[in-house]
Order: structure tokens, then sequence, then C-alpha cells
């Protein structure tokens, strides 16, 4: 890196500038060393290192909370200003007082996953510590949706509900027609549901008629043994498409017929880091979906082609 850094001292300010961030863009943990190079460099890459953010365990989310509560090397507006995506899958696992004050601090987001259980500081604070939040990209357990005002869901364009705990069997799925942005949707039923194909069909077939035709992909995660099921459940619409999540997927039972088509693999792991804009080696789940859409479009529109014609008014 020294050697790297005596190269650069050789370009204009301004291009070594564009180099080094594009070099700690990918944040793999060795990127966070070029902050430690000088004053200089370190007011380069932090606004590029906590772009997106995600505190998966407690370990992280206490030095990032330790770090959004005291830093007195950075401007006191920050993470208002620089923290553009924060993902905290574990919510539930830190205290709800330092929950807050992250989201307090972190004023300008435009992706959020935020997973909470109801409790009664959440009830009094989280509708204060999200109101002046806009996000476009949201991820929220079913339960503690009451507790965020509704502004936070009018800019929305990608929404993933999931429903958590085992009260939590049922919403008001009218709600969504608030949401006019509203393109991506993404559910985890109640857990009877989820590990189950044919239990999701008759899920999805009573949400279908309420979710708005804004919405051009419809994501339905499961965790199952088998897919079998899959090619008719995703035929209800041509909008839906099944995410598996056990990481497995060469245990679950399926046909590679109805898998193509159909269904995307995905582990916890990679659908945190889709939250976060951090790369793996397939694309982002959300992508996948579109691509496999697109896909059984064009194939229904080459059917269609390929028909055999008949009516009275064919030559």
């Amino acid at each position: 890196m020294d050697y790297a850094l005596s190269r650069l001292s050789d370009l204009p300010e301004d291009v070594g500038r564009i180099i080094i961030e594009e070099a700690v863009s990918d944040r793999t943990p060795s990127s966070w060393k070029w902050a430690l190079l000088s004053k200089k460099v370190k007011t380069w890459v932090e606004p590029v290192l906590y772009r997106h953010v995600l505190v998966d365990n407690k370990t992280t989310f206490a030095a990032f909370h330790s770090c959004v509560i005291r830093h007195p090397t950075k401007p006191r507006d920050f993470f208002a200003v620089h923290v553009k995506t924060l993902a905290i899958p574990r919510g539930w696992a830190h205290p709800p007082a330092q929950v807050l004050e992250v989201l307090k601090a972190c004023k300008s987001v435009h992706t959020l996953l935020l997973r909470l259980l109801p409790n009664a500081e959440y009830a009094a604070g989280l509708h204060d510590a999200v109101s002046s939040l806009v996000p476009e990209r949201l991820s929220i357990m079913i339960p503690t949706l009451r507790y965020h005002p509704p502004a936070v869901f009018r800019g929305l364009t990608h929404l993933e509900l999931m429903f958590g705990q085992p009260w939590a069997t049922s919403w008001d799925w009218k709600e969504l027609e608030a949401m006019e942005s509203l393109t991506h949707l993404c559910v985890r039923g109640p857990g009877n549901v989820f590990r189950s194909v044919r239990e999701s069909g008759v899920f999805l077939a009573g949400i279908l008629p309420l979710v708005p035709r804004s919405v051009r992909v419809i994501v339905l995660w499961v965790r199952v043994a088998s897919l079998r099921d899959a090619d008719e459940l995703c035929g209800m619409d041509p909008r839906v498409i099944i995410l598996e999540t056990s990481g497995i997927p060469e245990y679950v039972d399926c046909a590679e017929g109805v898998v193509g088509p159909h269904v995307i693999f995905r582990g916890l792991v990679d659908l945190r880091k889709d939250w976060a804009y951090i790369p793996c080696k397939e694309r982002d789940f959300w992508t996948q979906a579109e691509e496999k859409i697109e896909e059984r479009r064009k194939r229904r529109v080459g059917e269609s082609v390929r028909a055999p014609r008949t009516g009275a008014f064919l030559p």
C-alpha cells in the first residue's frame, strides 16, 4: 500500500482521490486501512466506507453505535449526510435505545433493513426516530410496522415484509394501495406458511387481488424441503417468483424445469448483503427475479407467435 500511495502522489490530487475512492468501494476489511494513511485520505474514503452499512452481529452494531455517538474527528452531521443504506438484520438483539440513536443519526438513508420485535420502547420511540426518513427500499417485520409513520412508506419502490413471529398471522394488505411508487414486493409469510409451497400458494391467493398493478415483481420467500408445486404457484400471477432461503439447494426436492423459470436460491447471508449492496457471486435477488420474469414473458411471447393460427378470418 505504501508503494501504491507513493505512485498516487505523482498524480493530480483529484485523480488520486478518484482512484482511492474506487479502491475502497468494495468495502472489504482491507479497505479500511486506507483511512489510516493520512487525514486527507481519511476524509476521502470514510464517506465511501460508510455509504452502505451492514451491522449483522452484536460486535459490529456496538462498534457502529459507539462511532455514531462519539466521532470527534468527523463532522457533526457525517452520518446524517453519508449513510445511504442501513441494514440491521438482528435488531431485536441490540438495546432498543441504541437502535433508536442510530436511526436518528442516519437521517438520509434510502435503503433500510430493520428487523425488530415489538416492545414498549419501540412503541414510544420508533415513530420519532424514523419520521424524517423517506426510504426507497425497506425491509421490516409486520409486528413493528404500526410503529412507522405513513410518510415512511410513500416513496417506496421496494418493500420486504416479514411476519416473523407466530402471533403475527395477518395484515391489512389494502395499506399497499397508498404506496403508489411500489414496484417490487417481497413477502415472508407466517411460520406455517413459508415452510410449505402449498400453504404459500393459499397465502398468496389471498393477497394477490390487493397487490397494486404498479408492482412488477412479487417475491415469495420460502424455506422448504420440496418445490414440486412451485410452477403452479408461480402460474397464479406472471409477477411471482419463489425465493428459497435454506441455502442448501442440493437438498431441496425439485425439478430443473421448475427451478429455472420460477425459483431463486439465496442463503440468508447473501440476502443481507443484497440489502447492503455488497457484491456476491450471483446478482442480488431483486435483479434475478426481474430477469426470470422477463425470461418467462419472452417465452410466452415466443410460444404465442409459434402457435397455429385458427379462425374464420384467416385467409
